[in-house]
């Protein structure tokens, strides 16, 4: 049978305690039997894969729309690492009180408790989290059991399975608890998050911010040159080069430099 052995918690906790979401995320994933959570939370946390850009893009703009919040690189690894260690508390308590499995593949209602709790601690809507306005509508629809049906699917399709066939993007669509108007407005975004993926730079290069077509370099003097590349006929684009000389911009670009840094160095800190 699988499931979190002691030793499993012991680890976990470490690394929740720590507050080292990636070798959280990594561990859990590579747990015998692990439902493919750990997986798509890591790939949140390293902003290096579709699913988890377009999480992450999806729940940006959903706190600039609905919160008028916007919040920094920084500020989103502190939700991050909040999630972590309400994630951890669950499956510690589930392996209390149902045992080993069931703390290793939590129920989606845990799952959507932790990310709400989460969201609600920094004041953003809850439906910030990508899944959510689909898992309720099936929930809605046929219960609990139906809200478990299409996480699964979710899980095995990087959550919306946008360019994979579409197979759970139909499922989204024949929700019938959802109007109309709620599923466009809903796959739409997930669309644009997608859409925006595809230009946005992985999280993991601490001197490299932003998307392919705008983004910024830092030199080694410690200053920072903004890169914009316009687009041109044949498919070609034209560079345009500057220093950032605004000084709130250079003060975010280098807490975010300084925070990927510490993401690399808590890459190796592994449980003793």
């Amino acid at each position: 049978m699988n499931g979190l052995t002691d030793k499993d918690l012991r680890i976990l906790a470490f690394y929740a305690e720590k507050g080292n979401r990636e070798l959280y995320w990594n561990y859990l994933a590579q747990i015998e039997g692990e439902n493919g959570y750990g997986l798509l939370a890591a790939g949140v946390v390293r902003h290096d894969n579709m699913p988890g850009k377009t999480a992450n893009l999806f729940a940006d703009h959903h706190a600039r729309a609905h919160n008028g919040k916007v919040l920094t690189e920084r500020e989103w690894d502190n939700f991050g690492v909040d999630l972590v260690k309400r994630d951890f508390a669950l499956r510690e308590q589930y392996h209390s009180k149902q045992g080993p499995e069931r703390a290793l593949h939590l129920p989606v209602a845990a799952v959507q408790k932790a990310h709400d709790d989460s969201f609600d601690n920094i004041g953003v809507d809850r439906n910030a989290w990508t899944p959510r306005q689909a898992l309720e509508a099936a929930r809605q629809h046929g219960g609990e059991q139906e809200a478990e049906d299409l996480w699964r699917i979710m899980r095995n399709n990087g959550f919306m399975g946008i360019g994979r066939g579409g197979r759970t993007l139909a499922n989204v669509v024949g929700m019938e608890n959802m109007s109309v108007s709620e599923r466009s407005t809903y796959l739409l975004h997930m669309a644009q998050a997608y859409l925006m993926s595809t230009q946005d730079l992985p999280h993991v290069r601490p001197d490299q911010i932003g998307q392919e077509n705008h983004s910024f370099t830092r030199n080694q003097d410690g200053s920072w040159t903004e890169m914009a590349r316009s687009s041109m006929p044949f498919g070609m684009s034209l560079p345009a080069t500057r220093e950032v000389t605004d000084p709130d911009r250079h003060r975010e670009l280098e807490d975010t430099w300084h925070l990927r840094l510490e993401r690399e160095a808590a890459r190796k800190r592994f449980h003793p």
